[in-house]
């Protein structure tokens, strides 16, 4: 699996939308971090910022974990065979680490995981989603120096 390196990157922002939601994508990126233990400073699941999130979904963070870990697992495979096609295709400008086309496509599968679980699957209300949305709009931007 490969995630984010939070002990040297920061996440995505909180304002950041993801599937018009705001907060997912940097919970995603600490979430992702913390499977593999290279949170560094960040804090998932009990940081004020990331309970605004799951207090308004009424999720675990062993469930959202869950979530993440099944979307690694169901596209390794798949992902593999694109880097071989790439490769192919490619010959004559291997330009791409495989390490960064995983890294990009472990990304890509979480977050539409991540996006299609709370919207398809938990069914979350939009109003929960907005709810979110002015949450984090209400909030200064000196409140996201102190919240990792």
């Amino acid at each position: 699996m490969f995630a984010i390196d939070l002990r040297t990157n920061e996440p995505r922002s909180p304002h950041d939308e993801l599937g018009g939601i705001k907060l997912l994508a940097r919970i995603i990126d600490k979430a992702r971090a913390t499977i593999l233990g290279t949170q560094g400073q960040y804090i998932f699941f009990d940081c004020p910022l990331d309970r605004v999130f799951f207090d308004a979904i009424d999720v675990s963070a062993d469930e959202f974990l869950e979530v993440l870990r099944c979307a690694y697992l169901s596209h390794q495979s798949c992902n593999a065979n694109a880097l071989a096609d790439l490769r192919e295709s490619l010959e004559s400008m291997p330009q791409i680490s495989d390490d960064r086309f995983f890294a990009f496509m472990e990304s890509r599968d979480a977050d539409s995981a991540a996006l299609t679980w709370l919207i398809e699957q938990r069914r979350t209300p939009a109003s929960v989603l907005a709810a979110i949305n002015a949450a984090v709009d209400c909030l200064p931007p000196e409140a996201f120096v102190d919240w990792a």
